[in-house]
């Protein structure tokens, strides 16, 4: 990544005097063009400096905005960390519905909302990735096929023009037996993702720090409350007390007419 902003310097630099803001990463980059582009996707007109270094199509700030999705899963470490749990996930469904012995009762659908951020990750840990920005309303479809045995079938659908493209993960075919797509994926799925993160026994003891501290919070938060609920009573309660104190005196005298007997 170093080298990367010391090999694209002066379109670091030019960038960084015309918005404000300090750029030294590709994924601050990718936040700059991805502005320009919702701009430019709704006809805005653009500042004149972007003339020289934004284009929709190539060019070499585009390329780096691509690149910064490949970031957050890199490493192997990083596509077991950042996209290894929800293929985990998706697993856990497939064979949910492959041992169950009445699969009436399973889910057939699994939904997930997500970002371009997410969708690219998702992709780069199945080895599938085309190197390009997820265009927005993509969608990544992973079905569990019974034909002639289970099989997983990806396909990416990134332009509502046309149907989804099928995706074949390394080492399979598109159409992939789920037993070969375990073995394929196994890699990739962590065990426990809190302790790979490194925050395992530290997390729990963590965990029950803050769990303890919300305790008492409530419980001062509660006694606060009952505190002023008895003092707004009781206060309530006094000025009633003296109202009807005077309220006698008050309701029982009237002007003496100079024909009252009384």
């Amino acid at each position: 990544m170093k080298e990367i902003y010391a090999s694209n310097r002066e379109l670091f630099e030019y960038i960084s005097l015309n918005t404000g803001d300090t750029i030294t990463d590709i994924v601050k980059l990718d936040y700059i063009y991805d502005t320009l582009l919702i701009e430019s996707e709704f006809n805005l007109t653009l500042p004149a400096w972007t003339d020289q270094v934004f284009s929709v199509k190539n060019g070499t700030f585009k390329d780096l905005r691509d690149l910064s999705f490949t970031v957050d899963t890199l490493t192997e470490e990083l596509r077991r960390l950042k996209g290894g749990p929800l293929v985990k996930e998706m697993i856990q469904h497939f064979d949910a519905f492959a041992t169950s012995t009445d699969t009436s009762n399973e889910m057939k659908v699994y939904i997930y909302s997500g970002h371009d951020t997410t969708v690219a990750p998702i992709l780069h840990t199945l080895g599938v990735f085309n190197g390009l920005a997820p265009p927005y309303a993509s969608a990544i479809l992973v079905e569990l096929l019974d034909t002639n045995g289970l099989h997983v079938k990806i396909s990416y659908r990134n332009d509502s023009s046309s149907s989804p493209y099928p995706l074949t993960i390394p080492g399979c075919d598109h159409l992939c037996p789920l037993d070969k797509f375990k073995v394929l994926t196994q890699k990739i799925i962590p065990g426990d993702i809190l302790d790979e993160c490194g925050v395992g026994s530290e997390g729990s003891a963590h965990d029950k720090t803050v769990q303890r501290v919300t305790l008492i919070a409530a419980v001062c938060s509660s006694v606060m409350a009952a505190t002023v609920l008895i003092v707004t009573v009781t206060s309530v309660c006094r000025g009633k007390s003296k109202d009807q104190e005077y309220d006698f005196p008050r309701a029982s005298y009237h002007p003496v007419n100079t024909n009252d007997t009384e």
